[in-house]
């Protein structure tokens, strides 16, 4: 599994920006983060690719994206990779 590291240097209401090195191909992927809480944490969905020094970015997972993605995950699972999430 290919992995970049860097740090969000830009947040809006439903974008984070960032300067983790992307290629072409990886949007769609999750940007995780560190956190005591869950460790780790999707954040973001990767999504604009720009040449440097532009940041990249991708929307926010919120609360609505988060629910989308639940409803959608049997249909998603059929195009691409999505872990089922279990809550107890």
């Amino acid at each position: 599994m290919w992995t970049a590291g860097g740090t969000v240097q830009q947040s809006q209401t439903l974008l984070f920006f960032y300067d983790i090195d992307m290629t072409s191909g990886e949007s769609g992927a999750p940007v995780f983060v560190t956190d005591p809480l869950c460790n780790p944490c999707v954040i973001a969905i990767n999504a604009q690719e720009y040449a440097p020094p532009t940041l990249n970015s991708g929307p926010r997972v919120t609360v609505d994206v988060f629910n989308f993605l639940i409803s959608s995950r049997e249909f998603i699972a059929q195009l691409v990779y999505l872990p089922l999430i279990v809550r107890e």
